[in-house]
């Protein structure tokens, strides 16, 4: 991912990617899961706002 980008991942991509690096991590991803469903019910897209709204690029 890093060599070649992710732009062509989606969000959930992107977190079962950080879930298979980060096994440890995985009550934060819920959370960062959670954070996005809430959003998307009340019509907001996180990815839109982030950094990384065109994806990851490499």
């Amino acid at each position: 991912m890093l060599v070649g980008g992710a732009s062509d991942v989606g969000f959930e991509g992107l977190m079962e990617s950080w879930e298979a690096t980060w096994p440890q991590g995985r009550e934060m991803i819920e959370r960062i899961r959670a954070a996005h469903r809430k959003a998307e019910l009340a019509g907001v897209d996180l990815m839109a706002q982030s950094p990384m709204a065109d994806g990851l690029r490499g």
